[in-house]
C-alpha cells in the first residue's frame, strides 16, 4: 500500500469517526429538546396551579393560618383573635388538632 492509500484509507476512517460523533450528538440533543418541553410544560402547569391558588377563598387562608397556629401549640383563644374567627371555630381547629 502507498502512502497516498493509506492516507486516503486514514481519511475514511476519520470521516466514519465524525459521522458517528455527529450521530451522537444529534441524539443528544433530541433528548435535551424533549426533556426541555416535558421541564416547559410542568413549569405551565405550575403557573396554573399557583393562579389558582391566587384565587383561592381568603377565608380559607385563615383557616389554614388557624391550623398551623394549632399545630404550633397556640390556644383557641389566640387563633380566634389573630385569625378573627369565631371561638367555637378556633376550639374545634384545636380540637382537631390534638387528635390527629
Amino acid at each position: 500500500m502507498n502512502s497516498s492509500e493509506e492516507n486516503h484509507n486514514r481519511l475514511n476512517q476519520d470521516i466514519k469517526l465524525l459521522k458517528n460523533e455527529i450521530d451522537e450528538i444529534r441524539s443528544g440533543s433530541i433528548g435535551i429538546g424533549q426533556k426541555l418541553k416535558q421541564l416547559q410544560n410542568s413549569f405551565f402547569d405550575l403557573e396554573e396551579r399557583l393562579a389558582e391558588l391566587s384565587l383561592q377563598d381568603p377565608e380559607s387562608k385563615l383557616y389554614s393560618r388557624a391550623a398551623k397556629m394549632a399545630a404550633k401549640g397556640a390556644s383557641a383563644e389566640e387563633i380566634a383573635q389573630d385569625c378573627e374567627i369565631p371561638i367555637v371555630e378556633a376550639e374545634l381547629i384545636v380540637s382537631l388538632r390534638k387528635h390527629a
